[in-house]
């Protein structure tokens, strides 16, 4: 073997003249086609000029002709990973260490790998291993950081981030990983400081902009957002992730029109996928429409979240008879909720790691007949999935009522609530909407929620109203609003949810320069489910925001004994609460105008015998309602898929439907 060739190669790669080493490495393999290390510096030329799947078939070469080159097969588990063929990944990695040993370098790529495909406990293994051998490796720290953020060890997320910080003061990538986990514990100054540390290392990093404007959205600066969205966009037209933020915060923004949100869903889907859709393939699928329907679920959310919490009743009442149901979902920590989910599955399909491109090949493996988006463009969406027509149905549902743009997506799961208009749906959304008779949700016992508790108001002398919502819903408009309930109810208080931050104290000032001294306010941060229930025993009256009001906290709220004033709007997302308190029989407390709420909201307020009796009705009284009437609502659901279905057993499926 000619070693010193190959390491004359080796050494001129490493200087960065690429071309030159591989020249040298193809004239060695002209002489010696069976010499692994030439192949393996091969591919780390061809890999530096940007050819990274021609350099994987280099790699894959040189472990067959020398199985025991740690290096080859880690580099080959470098390029699996990045062409999403996980399990050969992780193959790669674990040979290098069986060949290598006790390599820092080894441990950190095979934990990582092993976080990519959700086995983070095992990740975790790994990278302490990796920092055993090597306590300054900052990589490792950074990557053990972000598996204990994903696992919710928020804290030693952390810990290892600002160590890794001290050994790596000038990496942007730290510090954006920093601001992500502070930002998930509510602490949103501090997150912004580290994406601003960032952003200054780093000025064009797209993603860190997309994690800064979600930042700000949380902190209700909206057009602070929009911006950050709008520079990822500029920076890197193909990103699809911050177009949908954008998207996403203009529902809360109460400058847009349902016109105007509908365009820019168009736009999205003119950029990001109908490139895709066009190139679609034909579906085999047997179009006999009575036939047991393959039904498939999409969630990056099936663990202890709201999606969750909606599909479980759902998914409990399914007739399995009638339909086959499949989950696919890129659930990193599962947990008892999980559980739950998969027992009411036929087939349960994790997809983390997956490209959207595999996913939409392993849905169409399926056979699947309807496939159902329940995340929208919230985040870790899989619309460019959606977008390559994998199923012959395609419907979306429950992330937010609204439309994707997607000329993919057949058809959205409305109300007659939240649509009352269906001659002017076609100015809202891109899909065709489908009614659900009674309720687009199903409520259902959170289990993790007190007792209804004694009106605060009877002790307290004063009424409390409150806020749980998220605080990117605290616009404007309902700053205005609530500052003139206050005053129709002196001696009032407010509770707001809010993080920490300098939002809170920004919208003290404009409560004060609304005539609202700052001691009337008080802030509830962020909480885990019990306290967070245990939050609404300390409030009166709930003041629903706008133009994005509450769903799941409606709810919520109404289980805990708070009656809800809501004001309806123009937009789906302004009726949840006109939809969910017309169902329980409460319409009354949906109002028209600013001057019918403050005036709804004070009279309430001054009948402490009618917040008494709500109090002690209001969970008997939804549970009773159809908003918990879930076999009910599971045949709703089923009739739809049905009505869709036949409808499409009489038409050409290539096309739109």
């Amino acid at each position: 073997m000619d070693q010193t060739a190959v390491l004359e190669a080796l050494r001129v790669q490493q200087a960065g003249r690429n071309a030159e080493a591989q020249a040298m490495c193809r004239a060695v393999l002209a002489r010696e086609a069976d010499n692994g290390e030439a192949f393996y510096v091969l591919g780390l030329a061809v890999q530096a000029m940007g050819r990274a799947d021609e350099a994987g078939e280099y790699y894959r070469r040189a472990t067959e002709l020398q199985p025991t080159l740690a290096e080859a097969w880690c580099n080959l588990g470098i390029v699996r990973r990045a062409q999403k063929r996980a399990e050969e990944a992780l193959a790669c990695f674990e040979t290098a260490i069986s060949v290598r040993g006790n390599v820092a370098e080894l441990y950190n790529n095979f934990g990582l790998m092993l976080y990519d495909v959700g086995r983070c406990a095992e990740s975790i293994t790994a990278l302490e291993h990796a920092l055993r051998l090597r306590p300054d490796f900052p990589e490792a720290l950074n990557n053990l950081a972000t598996t204990f953020q994903k696992v919710g060890r928020a804290t030693e997320a952390v810990e290892c981030y600002r160590k890794a910080a001290r050994l790596q003061p000038d990496s942007p990538v730290v510090f954006s990983n920093l601001g992500n986990v502070l930002i998930k514990s509510g602490r949103v100054d501090e997150a912004l400081a580290c994406y601003d540390r960032s952003l200054t290392l780093r000025p064009d990093h797209a993603e860190v902009l997309n994690n800064a404007g979600i930042a700000l959205k949380e902190s209700g600066r909206l057009d602070d957002a929009m911006a950050c969205f709008e520079r990822a966009r500029a920076i890197k037209p193909e990103y699809a992730t911050a177009h949908s933020s954008r998207l996403y915060t203009i529902h809360f923004h109460p400058a847009f029109s349902s016109r105007m949100i509908l365009d820019e869903h168009r736009q999205w889907n003119a950029r990001h996928a109908h490139g895709l859709t066009k190139n679609s393939l034909p579906h085999p699928n047997d179009r006999s429409p009575d036939r047991r329907l393959r039904i498939g679920y999409v969630s990056p959310d099936f663990r202890d979240h709201v999606v969750a919490r909606f599909m479980l009743p759902l998914l409990a009442h399914h007739d399995h008879a009638n339909f086959e149901i499949f989950s696919y979902t890129d659930v990193a920590r599962p947990d008892e909720m999980t559980a739950r989910l998969r027992r009411h599955t036929d087939t349960w399909r994790q997809t983390l790691g997956m490209s959207d491109d595999q996913l939409a090949r392993l849905i169409r493996e399926d056979q699947i007949d309807i496939l159902v988006d329940l995340t929208m463009h919230m985040g870790s969406n899989r619309l460019l999935t959606f977008a390559r027509k994998p199923a012959p149905v395609q419907v979306t549902y429950l992330a937010y009522c609204s439309t994707t743009g997607l000329e993919a997506i057949d058809y959205r799961l409305t109300d007659p609530y939240l649509d009352p208009n269906p001659e002017k749906n076609g100015d809202c959304y891109t899909e065709r909407s489908i009614y659900l008779p009674v309720s687009y949700w199903c409520y259902a016992d959170p289990g993790v929620a007190p007792p209804v508790g004694p009106l605060v108001a009877a002790g307290a002398g004063r009424i409390t109203f409150g806020c749980l919502n998220n605080f990117a819903k605290v616009s404007a408009p309902t700053i205005q609003v609530w500052s003139r309930v206050l005053h129709a109810v002196p001696d009032s208080r407010l509770v707001v949810h809010s993080g920490l931050g300098g939002h809170r104290k920004l919208f003290c000032d404009r409560m004060a320069a609304l005539g609202i001294d700052a001691a009337r306010i008080e802030f509830a941060g962020i909480m885990r489910a019990p306290q967070y229930f245990e939050e609404y025993r300390r409030i009166d009256i709930a003041l629903d925001p706008f133009p994005y009001v509450g769903g799941t906290t409606t709810l919520d709220a109404l289980w805990m004994g708070v009656p809800v004033v809501s004001l309806a709007g123009e937009t789906a997302v302004s009726r949840a609460g006109l939809s969910i308190l017309s169902n329980l029989g409460l319409a009354e407390f949906v109002t028209r105008g600013a001057d019918d709420y403050v005036k709804k909201a004070a009279e309430l307020a001054g009948d402490l015998t009618r917040l008494s009796e709500l109090r002690r009705i209001l969970r008997e009284r939804l549970q009773h309602s159809p908003l918990m009437d879930a076999p009910r609502f599971a045949r709703d659901i089923e009739g739809a898929y049905r009505e869709m279905w036949k409808r499409a057993s009489r038409i050409n499926w290539k096309n739109d439907i």
